[in-house]
């Protein structure tokens, strides 16, 4: 893969590389090729956080030659959603209570300009002077917590800060890539009655990304590890038993996978297996993780960690069980 993280490039005759954008492919018009067959024009594939989050037009969307132009452009562009949604929140914050200071202090009389009072006499039921009902309370559950946005972007310009601890300037340029569907779950793969692969579908997510990032167990077999076969006679509750026993079962289809891929492409295994890799996915799940508030405490106390130099400091799948 030569055209860069976050895009998808062909070679032309010559063997260069041609952006996507640009390149052509044919496509039969029947039984035989003809010189007047249709053509199909692939445009850029852009990482999948790209498209899902707001755009902003200031921040690269790719390619990128290398992991950590990649990542940084993915900072920037979860700093600048966290600035633009403080933003919303602390307005929606302020005419709240400005609403709730109306309703403590409306005496159910208006006051007209030139200072006299009055009644609400002539005003419809559905119009008695006052707004409050225009205010629904279910909008508080759309309303975003400020304090936990401020939090989230505490924790984005932490990691920041532990960028060059962790994607430093000493790879290749540019750096190796592989296309992955990253949605490939049990939905997604279409199998015929015999069990053999028929189709993997709904593609549309695809981009170029980072060893790192690709050399991972599919989403239909990852799960939480138990490799123990749970005892049907120890689980008073039927539904958590079946539970454990798949968990259990996927824990048994990932050695077949580890094994195949073994056999197949080794190198896969051993950049799945490195502690490099290891350190660059942990980057990763914080950044993909510092929005969720349910998370951000362990993220804080990792990265506190870091930054403390902790030679004995708990990993990050540790700080996130330990909350």
């Amino acid at each position: 893969m030569r055209g860069g993280i976050g895009s998808l490039f062909e070679g032309d005759d010559e063997g260069d590389a041609v952006p996507a954008s640009t390149a052509t492919f044919g496509i039969s018009a029947g039984p035989t090729d003809t010189d007047d067959a249709p053509a199909m024009h692939l445009g850029r594939i852009v990482s999948t956080i790209f498209i899902t989050m707001d755009p902003h037009d200031f921040i690269s969307r790719g390619p990128f030659p290398i992991a950590r132009a990649w990542i940084s452009a993915r900072l920037d562009l979860a700093e600048a959603d966290c600035e633009q949604r403080l933003e919303v929140a602390r307005e929606q914050e302020v005419a709240e209570a400005a609403v709730q200071s109306f309703d403590r202090g409306h005496d159910g009389n208006y006051h007209d300009v030139n200072g006299d009072d009055g009644d609400n006499e002539g005003l419809s039921e559905e119009d008695d002077g006052d707004d409050s009902d225009d205010y629904d309370d279910d909008d508080d559950d759309c309303m975003e917590d400020p304090e936990n946005l401020e939090y989230s972007l505490l924790v984005i310009t932490k990691l920041k800060a532990q960028l060059d601890n962790f994607f430093p300037l000493d790879g290749p340029t540019p750096e190796p890539t592989i296309i992955v569907h990253d949605e490939l779950n049990r939905h997604n793969i279409l199998v015929d009655e015999k069990g053999a692969l028929a189709a993997v579908v709904d593609w549309e997510g695809i981009s170029a990304i980072p060893l790192f990032m690709a050399c991972h167990y599919p989403s239909f077999i990852q799960s939480d590890e138990l490799d123990e076969e749970p005892d049907r006679s120890k689980f008073h509750d039927e539904p958590y038993y079946w539970e454990k026993m798949e968990e259990y079962e996927l824990a048994q289809l990932r050695k077949v996978f580890r094994a195949e891929m073994q056999r197949l492409e080794p190198a896969w295994v051993e950049v799945m297996q490195s502690e490099e890799s290891e350190r660059k996915l942990d980057f990763d799940t914080v950044l993909t993780k510092c929005f969720n508030p349910l998370s951000t405490a362990g993220l804080m106390a990792w990265l506190d960690d870091l930054e403390s130099g902790d030679a004995g400091m708990m990993s990050l799948e540790q700080r996130l069980a330990d909350i």
